[in-house]
């Protein structure tokens, strides 16, 4: 039986314009810098660390982002050699 985990990051900032989501796999996780919620300029660190997990352990990635509301990112992956309780 396969089984499947994730992790889902929200974050509360400003969001993302819908061209940068469409664009984040193609960029390598480079991000304009922008002003987050609180007019501090933001170097996208935090999303460029969820890509490296995901792209190091072969995980899928999702993007569901929000203008002004924030961004969500969900890591999926495959539990190998787990023990199912019976």
């Amino acid at each position: 039986m396969l089984l499947k985990g994730a992790f889902v990051f929200v974050d509360y900032g400003i969001g993302m314009p819908k061209e940068v989501l469409k664009n984040l796999k193609a960029s390598n996780g480079k991000i304009t810098p922008e002003r987050d919620t609180n007019g501090e300029k933001g170097i996208g660190l935090g999303l460029k660390l969820c890509m490296s997990f995901a792209e190091l352990n072969q995980c899928e990635i999702k993007f569901k982002s929000n203008r002004p509301t924030g961004t969500i990112v969900k890591i999926s992956f495959n539990l190998q050699n787990t023990k199912t309780l019976s």
